[in-house]
């Protein structure tokens, strides 16, 4: 009894190459969507429902890679609130990422890099993934050549890359800014 291309019984390899597409194509809807990445302290978490809370923007980390500071695979139930953390995703609404991978980090540092949404010279601000991004006088905002560049010249769209500190819920106070 032959089987045609449509009735083929399942075999492992069929299944490997067609869990391969999906990731593909998975992965280029998620490069569509405004990648990522945000570094600071899990303020609160929820292993049940695989998400986390990092200063309000909610992280779904149902799918994502969870690592140590040396790359040693986590269980979603190994992190704990204050844990420091790098996040990869993407921006699939206002303060909601959906995480790639998350891993503990030892540096100190609070960082917020993705696309900026919309740029409020006025009000000193920029937006990324639904946070607001407050810049102080004092900022610094380069080029990645180290050029100074004014607060205007940050054009939507453009990939941001904040250094400073979570300062509230979905607030981002940045202290230098570069614009790759």
């Amino acid at each position: 009894m032959g089987y045609d291309r449509y009735q083929a019984p399942l075999t492992t390899g069929r299944f490997l190459r067609g869990l391969s597409l999906f990731i593909l194509l998975a992965g280029s809807a998620v490069s569509a969507r405004s990648e990522a990445s945000l570094q600071g302290r899990v303020s609160s978490l929820d292993p049940g429902a695989g998400r986390l809370e990092l200063s309000g923007v909610r992280v779904v980390i149902s799918n994502a890679v969870i690592l140590t500071e040396t790359d040693t695979v986590l269980r979603v139930g190994d992190l704990k609130t204050g844990d420091r953390v790098d996040i990869r995703g993407a921006f699939v609404a206002p303060g909601v990422l959906a995480a790639t991978r998350v891993q503990r980090t030892l540096r100190d540092s609070d960082r917020l890099q993705g696309r900026n949404e919309r740029t409020d010279a006025a009000a000193r601000t920029l937006a990324v993934g639904g946070i607001t991004i407050k810049v102080p006088v004092n900022a610094r905002i380069e080029d990645a050549g180290a050029h100074a560049l004014p607060l205007e010249q940050c054009a939507t769209n453009q990939v941001l890359i904040c250094t400073g500190a979570w300062t509230g819920t979905n607030e981002f106070t940045a202290s230098a800014i570069t614009i790759p």
